[in-house]
C-alpha cells in the first residue's frame, strides 16, 4: 500500500508541473483587465469616421463609449467635444470639454490650457448666436447666464420697436400739423384754412407704414468696409431688429453673424 501511494505521488508531480507551468497559477481563474480607451476597437472606428468626414456617425460611436465607460473616457469626450464644436452645437461641446477636465485632473498644463481655450471659444461662439451682431461677444462676462442674454436680446428688440413707433408718430404729427393753443394768430385770415387743409389730405397717407419716402428693399446687398448685419438692417428696413432675418437668409455662406467679408453678396429678405 505504501509503495502504491508513493508511485502515485511520483506520477502526479510531473503532471502538475506540466499543467501549472504551461498555464500559470494565476490563469486558472479569470482576472479583471483594466480598460484602455485608446485600444478599444470602437474608439479607433470613431477616429476613422472622423478622418472620413462622417462626424455624425463618429459622434454616436464616441458617445456610446462614454455611456459604457463614463469614468474612463476622456479621449472620447475630447473627440465628441471637437465634433460638437464643428457642428455648431456649442452647449454640447462645452459639456464634453468640461468632462475632459474632470476625468483628467492630472493632465499637463499645456493640455489643460488647450481645453480651457476650447471652452472659452465655444462660449463666445454661442454668445454671438444669442446676442445682436452689434455686441462684441469677447466683452461678455463668463458668468453672463443664458437667461440674462435672452432677456438682453428681448429688451434690445423692444427698444428698437419703440424707436420705430416714436419715429412714425413724429412723422404723422409733422405731416398733419399741430394747431397752436390760443385760437387766432396774427397772420391773415386765409392762412387758417390753408393750415388745416393739408392735414385732411395727408392724414390717410401718414397712417400707412412704411413711409412713402423709404426706398424699396433690393434683392441683394454687397458688403463694404464697416458693414455689420445691424447697419445693413437699419439701412434697408429702418431698424436693426431685422439683422437675424438677414443672417438666417445667408446661413449657407456665413458661419456666424460677424463673418462678413468685403465684396460678399448677401440676400435681403422681403420687408
Amino acid at each position: 500500500m505504501f509503495k502504491f501511494v508513493l508511485i502515485l505521488c511520483v506520477l502526479l508531480v510531473p503532471v502538475g508541473a506540466l499543467f501549472f507551468g504551461t498555464h500559470g497559477c494565476g490563469s486558472v481563474f479569470p482576472q479583471d483587465v483594466a480598460y484602455v480607451e485608446t485600444e478599444d476597437p470602437e474608439f479607433r472606428t470613431g477616429q476613422e469616421l472622423v478622418a472620413g468626414g462622417r462626424d455624425a456617425e463618429a459622434l454616436a460611436v464616441f458617445q456610446e463609449i462614454i455611456r459604457r465607460h463614463p469614468n474612463d473616457s476622456p479621449e472620447s469626450n475630447m473627440e465628441a467635444g471637437l465634433i460638437s464644436f464643428r457642428r455648431n452645437n456649442f452647449p454640447l461641446a462645452i459639456y464634453h470639454f468640461s468632462q475632459v477636465l474632470s476625468l483628467r485632473p492630472d493632465a499637463g498644463a499645456i493640455s489643460q490650457k488647450r481645453v480651457h481655450e476650447l471652452i472659452d471659444s465655444a462660449k463666445k461662439r454661442y454668445f454671438q448666436d444669442m446676442l445682436p451682431a452689434s455686441v462684441n461677444a469677447s466683452s461678455v462676462s463668463e458668468n453672463f447666464s443664458v437667461d440674462l442674454q435672452q432677456k438682453y436680446r428681448e429688451v434690445m428688440l423692444q427698444n428698437e420697436q419703440l424707436k420705430r413707433e416714436i419715429a412714425l408718430l413724429r412723422e404723422r404729427l409733422a405731416s398733419a400739423g399741430t394747431p397752436r393753443a390760443g385760437g387766432a394768430t396774427s397772420g391773415p385770415a386765409s392762412a387758417v384754412p390753408e393750415a388745416v387743409a393739408p392735414a385732411e389730405e395727408t392724414s390717410p397717407v401718414a397712417v400707412t407704414p412704411p413711409p412713402p419716402e423709404r426706398p424699396t428693399v433690393p434683392a441683394t446687398h454687397t458688403v463694404v468696409a464697416g458693414d455689420t448685419l445691424s447697419s445693413i438692417s437699419k439701412k434697408y428696413y429702418g431698424t436693426v431688429a431685422r439683422w437675424r432675418d438677414i443672417y438666417n437668409a445667408n446661413r449657407v455662406t456665413m458661419s456666424s453673424p460677424s463673418a462678413l467679408k468685403i465684396g460678399m453678396v448677401l440676400k435681403l429678405p422681403r420687408p
